[in-house]
């Protein structure tokens, strides 16, 4: 059993906790599983170590959903087993990366759009605060130090909580694109 807080292990005890239910040394509930499957998600274990939980939770759930002792006549029911195929955990999770790029590009074109648009936005607010900077170094003869260097460090403050706040615009449109794309895998 696994009775740690999994958030105190290190990766390697992770490891070696993976490795002993490979091994079947440790016995363990499908709700432990969950709990070592989404601590070695968050960790960005190695893909190996993760699809070794995902296969014992599905080979959990797949015992506990096999009746211990059938009642009645169950041809009915293998049948209709049959009809609908349940997809794998590979078949949710190892699709080809351009079928997902283009699957997005198709679903929010518009989105996307706005995303390289903001991103654009944000380094020219960055560029021309640094052009601000560099024509009011020119006006030296006409303006005093304070005015000039309050001007210089003015416009590159604005422009990098310019591109600050673009850039995490973008981002965050890429993010929800990115939690519609895994829910829509995960149905």
């Amino acid at each position: 059993m696994i009775s740690e807080n999994l958030k105190n292990c290190t990766d390697e005890e992770i490891i070696n906790i993976i490795n002993n239910i490979m091994t079947q040394e440790e016995k363990v509930t499908t709700t432990e599983l969950k709990k070592l499957l989404a601590e070695a998600s968050s960790r960005k274990l190695e893909k190996k170590y993760i699809n070794v939980i995902a296969d014992k939770i599905k080979s959990e759930i797949e015992k506990k959903d096999e009746p211990s002792s059938p009642k009645r006549k169950t041809s009915n029911v293998k049948e209709s087993k049959e009809k609908v195929k349940k997809p794998s955990f590979d078949d949710l999770y190892n699709k080809e990366e351009t079928d997902e790029e283009d699957d997005e590009d198709e679903k929010y074109p518009i989105l996307s759009f706005l995303i390289s648009l903001y991103k654009i936005f944000a380094w020219i607010f960055l560029v021309g605060s640094i052009g601000t900077v560099v024509v009011t170094a020119g006006f030296l003869y006409k303006f005093s130090v304070f005015q000039i260097c309050l001007i210089m460090f003015g416009s590159l403050i604005a422009g990098i909580i310019l591109l600050i706040f673009f850039y995490s615009c973008s981002e965050k449109l890429q993010w929800k694109i990115d939690v519609e794309k895994h829910l829509r895998k995960i149905k």
